[in-house]
């Protein structure tokens, strides 16, 4: 039995509703969740990460690197954005369908590695 049948069933934050459903594979539900959470707060890093994350899902790697630029952006210091990053160029590189993350992707995410290792 489906315990979270719609956004609306987390009242304090409705993106959280989302990354229930992508954990749970629903992405369209997910979809639906993450832009009714941007209506509410379109400035939000936490949505743009997860909007990241759903596109990462999707395997459109350089959808979800615009969106984690743009979380980065708002919050430059997010340990879980940068981890993501990560995680989805480490998660091409080892599906062999999967296009490999392009240069553009590799170097965005390095200098902020080094960087956050550094301070």
């Amino acid at each position: 039995m489906d315990i979270i049948h719609s956004c609306s069933d987390l009242i304090f934050f409705p993106g959280s509703s989302g990354e229930l459903f992508m954990a749970d594979g629903r992405l369209k539900e997910a979809q639906f969740c993450i832009a009714e959470a941007s209506a509410l707060f379109p400035s939000s890093y936490s949505v743009m990460l997860q909007r990241g994350r759903l596109a990462e899902l999707r395997g459109q790697l350089e959808e979800a690197k615009g969106w984690y630029d743009e979380a980065l952006a708002l919050h430059p210091t997010g340990e879980r954005i940068l981890v993501h990053m990560i995680l989805s160029i480490i998660s091409a590189l080892e599906d062999p369908l999967s296009p490999t993350p392009t240069h553009s992707l590799v170097q965005s995410v390095l200098p902020m590695v080094v960087w956050m290792n550094l301070s």
